[in-house]
């Protein structure tokens, strides 16, 4: 079976447990080889993951490693070795990429070069991009200074993975339309075969698959093409009834069920708002010193004491170069995004995992509301990245094969749902003060009724998304005059209730 060639790709990995678990034989000795190339990568990161180690051909180096033996050290056959020895160099090459992409040295080699020596400058780029920075000694200490301290740490390198390209394992389908792989063991002619499930239709497993080992135990690990995702069907045993979901502050998203989704993050979002607050004054302190010494300064250059103007400025700069410098905030900021990033994706998985169709606020023009908001609020709000969420929103959608619908987010809080009045939100609840209700005073969760407005707006589909504020509440208030709740909706409500 030759192997496809996936450039000009984008790939996305599809995780599948395994239908039936290997025999206690076969675990053994899936769990050796994993073990093995656990040891064979933690070699591989250790040797090769500093940026001053050309690893841009994946190739080369595997040739290098097996002239040396290193092959020979390890319990597992050649073809395995192989395909773990390359999966390890691209996950390093990757890392190296990601973070040349995230520092600030295309903007050092503009500021330096770019007018000065403008052809020099169009080389370091093209090196830069390709990876070869290697080839150029100054831009080979530039990156090394830039991004040697970012390396991994050892503990989220992934473990107990076996590797196999598309000539180490056979696919059969049997008359269940169950998918079979046979894939090489430790000892040479002899295959495990292993029952993947049914897999979504149109997927052909054809390409380099991984076995990884996690909580649930074995777990097929395959990359697909990003744009058939969405054509492949998907066999869930979850609910697929649509799901509405409330983006907030105390957790990344509550769904019109109830469930409740990265619980921690206002606690995340406290702490790191607090922390913002102290270093930025500590910061406007140093700054108020360094200003007065640049005054101080300036002041004594016109009074033509030389002396002392170079004492008050030298003190001004080494408290600018020192510490008021913005590179650790900068790149403080490019890892509090990648992990906001990774924690909202993950959680949005969970979402999906529960239906085939999520409706959301769409928060693109989101605004906080000024004046009504404390400044601790909005350093809440600010971390609260919007533009991360409708992302994941989308992404996960598109990558699962599922729906995503956004609705008008304007009054989807302060509306009840038991009762369409528009009532008063206090914190995290919010009640209706409507002294002719009977649902009057009574306090719901203001996320859970909101995720339950969601899902209704989206579905009924009457409430457009370019419609203003006030004319969603015209609309709202004209829409409740001859309202009479009905049991399903003082059911669903119920579950607002549980604060």
């Amino acid at each position: 079976m030759g192997k496809k060639k996936n450039k000009d790709k984008n790939l996305v990995t599809r995780i599948y447990q395994l239908s039936v678990e290997p025999n206690t034989g076969k675990d053994v000795d899936l769990m050796n080889q994993a073990f093995e190339l656990e040891k064979l990568r933690k070699y591989l990161w250790a040797r090769f993951a500093s940026f001053g180690t050309d690893t841009s051909s994946i190739y080369d180096v595997r040739n290098m490693l097996m002239s040396e033996g290193l092959n020979k050290d390890y319990d597992v056959q050649q073809r395995v070795w192989r395909a773990a020895v390359e999966d390890t160099l691209g996950d390093i090459n990757a890392f190296k990429q990601a973070s040349i992409s995230t520092s600030n040295m295309k903007s050092i080699l503009k500021n330096k070069f770019k007018e000065s020596d403008p052809d020099r400058y169009e080389k370091l780029c093209k090196l830069l991009k390709s990876g070869k920075w290697l080839d150029d000694s100054y831009l080979s200490w530039l990156v090394r200074r830039q991004t040697d301290r970012v390396l991994p740490r050892k503990d989220n390198i992934p473990k107990l993975r076996v590797t196999f390209d598309s000539s180490s394992y056979d696919v059969q389908v049997d008359d269940q339309g169950r998918t079979w792989l046979s894939v090489m063991s430790q000892k040479a002619r002899k295959r495990i075969k292993i029952c993947a499930g049914i897999l979504p239709e149109g997927m052909e497993v054809t390409t380099t698959i991984q076995l990884i080992y996690g909580d649930r135990g074995w777990e097929l690990h395959i990359p697909v093409d990003e744009k058939l995702v969405s054509s492949m069907k998907i066999s869930r045993s979850q609910n697929h009834d649509p799901l509405g979901v409330d983006a907030g502050v105390r957790e990344a998203f509550v769904d019109s069920e109830g469930n409740r989704y990265l619980p921690d993050l206002g606690e995340r979002l406290e702490k790191q708002t607090e922390r913002s607050k102290e270093r930025n004054a500590r910061r406007a302190k140093l700054r108020s010193i360094r200003n007065e010494h640049n005054r101080k300064a300036a002041l004594a250059r016109k009074k033509g004491d030389k002396k002392s103007a170079k004492r008050h400025q030298s003190k001004a700069d080494k408290i600018t170069n020192n510490n008021l410098s913005d590179k650790k905030l900068k790149d403080q900021k490019r890892k509090r995004q990648a992990q906001a990033r990774d924690m909202y994706f993950r959680a949005m998985y969970e979402v999906f995992e529960r239906t085939d169709h999520v409706l959301a606020e769409d928060l693109s023009s989101f605004k906080p509301q000024k004046g009504k908001r404390s400044r601790k609020q909005n350093r809440k709000s600010s971390a609260w990245a919007r533009s991360i969420l409708k992302e994941a929103i989308e992404t996960c959608a598109r990558r699962r094969g599922s729906t995503a619908t956004f609705t008008n987010p304007a009054y989807s809080s302060q509306q009840l749902f038991v009762c369409k009045h528009l009532g008063v939100r206090s914190g995290v609840t919010v009640y209706c003060n409507n002294e002719d209700c009977p649902h009057a005073g009574v306090l719901y969760d203001s996320e859970v009724n909101a995720a339950l407005n969601i899902k209704e707006r989206g579905l009924e589909n009457k409430i457009p998304l370019w419609w203003y504020p006030s004319k969603v509440r015209k609309f709202l208030l004209s829409d409740v005059e001859e309202f009479c709740p009905s049991e399903e909706r003082v059911r669903l409500s119920a579950i607002a209730l549980s604060l």
